[in-house]
């Protein structure tokens, strides 16, 4: 099967999960002897380490083809849309049909025809890329088969309901017309979103609350399909103790939007009920990303029992010796899925979330795999007790550190995606072969 391979970045054996993602993909399917056109999409004018890069992957996987690289914004020109014209194209009337100057990806939809015409693939495949399926959406001739994570519009809605937390709260009618345009704007990148969603042959989804979304929006095959590369450190199951007990309670950029709603629920929420319990040193919580928290989060960090790290150059190191990883980007309502709970498991870390984490990963079970506490009274009595029972957490960690090696690991999980594609690419061929007149059908699949 011949696979062409639509990226957003690089396949990579170290650096963002994607990355890491993508690479070990290749690799499975170039083991299962299928062939590989990696096409990267990338904004701006150029990757700095570009052509290094292309270089980096033929090295590692010589069978890969890599497609020249399509960049999405070559010297800032770009599609662009006037206020008065996004207006227009979010009334409901008109707002299904895809507007390219609100997707990068919809404005090279030519160029991956293209490839695909040159190619001839027998199936397209993307990864957690929105700008992968802009482009690729009104491809025709193969099938498309997306593996999807955060739609676009979900996180860009949730900052729009709390403009008091993202710094956008205004008052007066012009505020108010301002905020009323941007809600409009992002209803009908939803509505085109789905559309394109639609458009693809298979969506697989690493949260089940996706899956069940884009099925009840008229996807016929769309399904839950979590996977995470192994860590590179030894598993320390149930993490370390010592006299100041560690957690680790955020990971990743500071101002992105699950990141903003969980540090203002352990500022706000939380801090209390901690500091209550373990005084304003008896704890150490760190707090390891880049970049810096939204403006109204910020203040609520500056707190003893908090420690701001920064990005750290081996972040399994750091959580391997915490004693607990804490996972809060659902504590809000925000439900999106959260690969940290795989990387926790796979380091055999003892993970506790908000009981929210479970709607879309439905494997996590209290006391069995993972800790869960829904409200932050009970949040920081499950740690309390967590720290208290050492036993307890190497026993939590070792049945996520299972579990994650049974369903998650990637080689588990990737001859059961490749399957899946030779069905989506063998479905397509039937469909093709029975649309032709009956004199020019050959051999189905």
């Amino acid at each position: 099967m011949k696979i062409l391979f639509l990226v957003s970045d690089f396949p990579k054996p170290d650096g963002e999960a994607v990355e890491m993602i993508c690479f070990e993909m290749v690799r499975f399917l170039l083991q299962a002897g299928h062939a590989v056109h990696v096409q990267v999409l990338i904004k701006g004018d150029s990757l700095p380490p570009h052509s290094e890069r292309q270089e980096m992957v033929r090295e590692h996987w010589p069978g890969v083809a890599m497609e020249p690289s399509i960049f999405l914004n070559p010297s800032g020109k770009r599609e662009k849309a006037g206020k008065w014209s996004r207006f227009f194209r979010s009334l409901p009337i008109i707002r299904s049909k895809i507007y390219p100057p609100f997707f990068l990806g919809a404005q090279v939809a030519e160029r991956v025809q293209s490839t695909v015409d040159r190619v001839c693939p027998d199936i397209l495949l993307s990864l957690w890329s929105n700008e992968a399926l802009a482009a690729c959406h009104a491809v025709k001739g193969v099938p498309k088969w997306i593996y999807y994570g955060n739609p676009d519009p979900v996180p860009q809605a949730a900052r729009l309901a709390r403009p008091d937390l993202f710094g956008s709260q205004k008052k007066g009618f012009s505020a108010w017309i301002e905020g009323t345009l941007a809600r409009m704007e992002n209803r009908a990148k939803e509505v085109q979103h789905l559309a394109m969603i639609r458009s693809c042959d298979a969506v697989a989804n690493d949260s089940t609350l996706f899956a069940e979304y884009y099925a009840a929006h008229g996807h016929k095959k769309t399904f839950y399909l979590k996977l995470w590369h192994p860590a590179r450190s030894a598993p320390v199951f149930g993490g370390v103790s010592c006299d100041t007990p560690k957690i680790v309670a955020s990971v990743g950029h500071l101002g992105a939007t699950g990141n903003t709603f969980g540090l203002w629920y352990l500022g706000r929420e939380l801090l209390p009920f901690l500091e209550t319990r373990f005084g304003k040193s008896g704890l150490k919580i760190a707090i390891i990303g880049k970049g810096e928290p939204v403006p109204t989060v910020k203040p609520l960090l500056e707190h003893p029992l908090i420690h701001r790290l920064g990005w750290v150059e081996n972040i399994e190191k750091e959580i391997c010796g915490s004693a607990l990883f804490l996972i809060l980007t659902n504590a809000t309502g925000f439900l999106v899925p959260n690969t940290r709970i795989l990387l926790g498991w796979s380091l055999g870390a003892c993970v506790l979330a908000h009981a929210n984490s479970a709607l879309s990963m439905p494997e996590m079970r209290h006391k069995e795999n993972c800790l869960l506490a829904a409200t932050p009274q009970e949040m920081a009595e499950t740690i309390a007790w967590a720290l208290d029972n050492p036993d307890e957490r190497e026993r939590i960690g070792r049945a996520g550190f299972e579990l994650f090696s049974d369903r998650f690991h990637i080689e588990k999980v990737m001859p059961e995606l490749i399957d899946n594609l030779e069905v989506c690419a063998c479905e397509f061929r039937s469909k093709k072969l029975a649309n032709r007149p009956f004199w020019r059908r050959g051999a189905l699949c």
